[in-house]
């Protein structure tokens, strides 16, 4: 992702809580859905130097959007986050249907296009 890892080209989600109030699904690179990752405003886990902007989150990559989640771990051995690609997430309520999925996942990105695009606008 390069240098387009800077708050000024993310976009918040704190104002979506049908967004960041769910629980989702993360496709790891093996291809295993891993259940219970979050998009959290709360920073700090076990001393990551992850910056406080990050949480509630989306950033646009070259390869598509990528939103700030964690794995809601409580153990260190365990805990994971970082930026996961819009398409290989899903809310959890949905149940792995696909069709239902794929739609999720058109919406999400024009609601994150319509978010850059006003922010852009501001700044202008």
């Amino acid at each position: 992702m390069g240098n387009t890892l800077t708050q000024e080209a993310a976009v918040s989600l704190s104002h979506l809580p049908d967004v960041v109030n769910r629980s989702y699904n993360v496709i790891r690179t093996s291809g295993e859905r891993e259940r219970g990752w979050v998009i959290s405003k709360s920073s700090n886990w076990y001393g990551l130097k992850v910056p406080a902007w990050a949480y509630q989150h989306a950033l646009k990559s070259p390869q598509g959007w990528r939103i700030f989640m964690h794995n809601n771990g409580t153990d260190i051995n365990t805990f994971q986050c970082g930026w996961r690609r819009l398409d290989t997430i899903a809310p959890t309520d949905l149940n792995n249907d696909e069709a239902a999925i794929t739609k999720w996942r058109l919406s999400m990105s024009q609601v994150l296009d319509e978010l850059e695009k006003i922010k852009k606008s501001k700044l202008n």
